[in-house]
């Protein structure tokens, strides 16, 4: 298995979405709503949270272009 360089392993997104999620499931409870529109909200929380590591990684998918992607976004970043 390739490790992605800029993700990891993916256990530390796996585990903060989870969070997340339970107190996303548990309002949705509370209130009694899961149609289409709240459940379209999840998605937005989850972009804003992760989003951007995924947009990178999709940058990344080989060891070259990783080390090149962020080599440019940090000196975009000065």
């Amino acid at each position: 298995m390739k490790v992605s360089c800029l993700l990891g392993e993916g256990i530390h997104h796996a585990m903060e979405a989870g969070k997340m999620a339970a107190g996303f499931v548990g309002e949705c409870l509370d209130c009694g709503n899961f149609d289409a529109e709240v459940m379209s909200i999840w998605h937005d929380v989850w972009m804003d949270k992760f989003g951007s590591d995924y947009r990178w990684s999709v940058l990344c998918r080989d060891d070259n272009c990783c080390v090149t992607t962020v080599n440019a976004a940090a000196s975009d970043l000065r």
